[in-house]
């Protein structure tokens, strides 16, 4: 198939929060594959790559980093946050432990990462039954910390595609991004947005000539 050299700047956003509430399966889902709820819980960091269309037309080159919510791993996963231009913080709404662990990871962010576009995420809404933080007390936590909510499920793929898309247009807006390298990509994936999953296009990176 015939190949078309395209630009494309690139977005860097780092997932944050608890072990287990669902960062994993809300990139998987994001990215087009099918909800496990049996996924494994993430060791250090984990990539992933997506093309995505902002609500200018603009074709963008998405990454996004899934770092691990365990103790252990907390140090990295601050670390990590360094290279990204945007936080996307994640609890789990049947988890309350979860909610109250926002503060922690807001306080962090404040201190040393206080000019990264930061949202927050509840995850796990189809689970009505076993949900533990009330929507009161989640307006009154938003409207305290000035910080943007969604409401997600991976299971039900809602919510995911509305944040990420938001964050990506915010960070777009605010920041001076660089533009990568040249990318020979298939034709047919150029125009696909946020909906297509076009993360699966095979790519390669335009080989310098030998001086």
């Amino acid at each position: 198939m015939a190949k078309k050299l395209i630009e494309l700047q690139t977005i860097k956003l780092g997932f944050l929060g608890d072990a287990g509430v669902g960062k994993t399966s809300l990139c998987n889902v994001f990215l087009g594959y099918k909800f496990k709820g049996d996924t494994l819980m993430t060791i250090g960091v984990d990539k992933y790559e997506a093309r995505i269309t902002l609500k200018n037309g603009k074709n963008i080159k998405l990454i996004l980093l899934d770092t691990a919510g365990q103790e252990r791993f907390r140090s990295l996963a601050y670390s990590t946050l360094r290279t990204v231009h945007g936080i996307i913080v994640v609890f789990d709404l049947t988890n309350r432990d979860s909610f109250k662990n926002i503060d922690a990871h807001l306080e962090e962010i404040k201190e040393n990462f206080d000019n990264k576009i930061t949202i927050l995420l509840g995850n796990k809404s189809d689970i009505k039954e076993s949900r533990e933080v009330s929507n009161e007390e989640i307006e009154q936590y938003i409207k305290q910390k000035k910080i943007v909510y969604f409401e997600t499920s991976a299971k039900l793929n809602q919510g995911i595609n509305e944040a990420v898309s938001y964050i990506a247009n915010e960070v777009y807006d605010k920041e001076d991004l660089n533009i990568n390298n040249n990318i020979l990509i298939d034709n047919s994936c150029v125009d696909k947005d946020i909906n297509n999953n076009c993360c699966n296009g095979k790519k390669r990176r335009k080989k310098k000539k030998k001086k």
